[in-house]
């Protein structure tokens, strides 16, 4: 199986969450244990040995395999495997709260990109390190951590998917995303400096103070670096996102670090000319695929509308709107409903 590229915003994430249990350490040790030596085979994994981890480390019967698990005994075990994971993120019973872990989310995302990157089930040291390369922080640690590898393992190292989903514990960033009103804070630092060329340095390290965010050499380095507004603007939303941890990790309107980076990706790619906005004719299959139709509270359809208006046909759209369009918020609401906009390709997941 291979994820299709999707954009899920964050409460779609959040909910799916909520309802799932995610990977942690200890599980996902155990699981590369039985297939680590496995990369290249086809049923060279004991049945009887996975059902056996499968129920004690998280509660789950291993029967009717293909269709709960989706594994199929044609397949390779390391494809088998990328999707038995997917299951067991899902349906597994929780472990101990006192290791560190993946949430369902967390793994779908990583396991998206893992897949994208490779056709076989695994990766060799060279493509881990073109992993997420449009995530700077993350793609400069799994460039060290290819190097580590092929010191420690050789150059024809396979990196299945236990061992990656290990890898993205421990180098993915602390950060818990961005709520609705620091994305818009965001929105307000680009107006301010869109017409200069670039985004002042002062304003820029006000911004993340404000966010209770440490401005360290790394971000005075960026900061100063006078790239273009727009494409400067890409860079600081992902950096606060990823180290922003004064919202709280279950609050509802956070947009997740995991969804900004797909935003992004997802910009990127209908960026066709790379001048860091969208004409036009870049976002005219994204219009045509989006609905206008909006149900929820008479501020929630009017944000939607404001939103899906700046498409006009005419102007130019930079990251942080196309964001904004595909995700708002009812404050006042509880009785909360999800509402899906686009096609196949690009489903925007909404709450309202």
């Amino acid at each position: 199986m291979h994820f299709k590229s999707t954009l899920f915003v964050s409460m779609m994430l959040f909910l799916t969450s909520t309802w799932s249990t995610g990977l942690d350490s200890v599980q996902l040790i155990r699981l590369h244990e039985l297939f680590e030596n496995h990369s290249t085979s086809t049923n060279g994994v004991d049945e009887e040995q996975i059902a056996q981890v499968v129920k004690e480390y998280f509660g789950l019967e291993w029967k009717d395999t293909e269709k709960m698990f989706n594994y199929n005994k044609d397949e390779s075990d390391s494809l088998n495997l990328n999707n038995l994971l997917l299951t067991l993120a899902k349906k597994g019973e929780k472990s101990s709260d006192k290791v560190k872990k993946l949430t369902f989310s967390d793994v779908s995302f990583y396991l998206e990109e893992f897949e994208e990157c490779n056709e076989l089930g695994y990766l060799n040291l060279q493509q881990l390190s073109k992993v997420f390369t449009n995530w700077k922080t993350v793609n400069d640690a799994l460039n060290a951590k290819s190097e580590e590898l092929k010191n420690e393992k050789g150059e024809d190292h396979k990196i299945i998917a236990t061992e990656f989903l290990l890898i993205m514990i421990e180098i993915k960033p602390e950060g818990h995303g961005l709520n609705i009103a620091q994305i818009e804070t965001f929105d307000s630092l680009y107006e301010a400096h869109k017409t200069s060329g670039s985004i002042d340095r002062v304003a820029c390290e006000k911004v993340f103070e404000e966010l209770g965010i440490t401005v360290n050499d790394e971000l005075e380095l960026l900061f100063n670096s006078q790239r273009p507004a727009e494409r400067l603007l890409m860079d600081l939303i992902i950096l606060a996102a990823e180290r922003n941890t004064v919202v709280e990790e279950n609050e509802l309107s956070v947009l997740r670090l995991n969804d900004v980076v797909t935003a992004i990706n997802e910009f990127i790619k209908m960026d066709r000319n790379n001048d860091y906005v969208l004409s036009p004719e870049e976002y005219e299959d994204y219009l045509n695929g989006s609905s206008t139709a909006f149900t929820g509270s008479a501020e929630t359809v009017r944000k939607a509308e404001n939103y899906l208006r700046k498409f006009d046909g005419f102007q130019t759209i930079n990251a942080l709107e196309y964001i904004e369009s595909c995700i708002f918020h009812a404050k006042t609401s509880n009785d909360f409903k999800l509402y899906t906009v686009g096609d196949n390709s690009q489903a925007l997941t909404i709450l309202i």
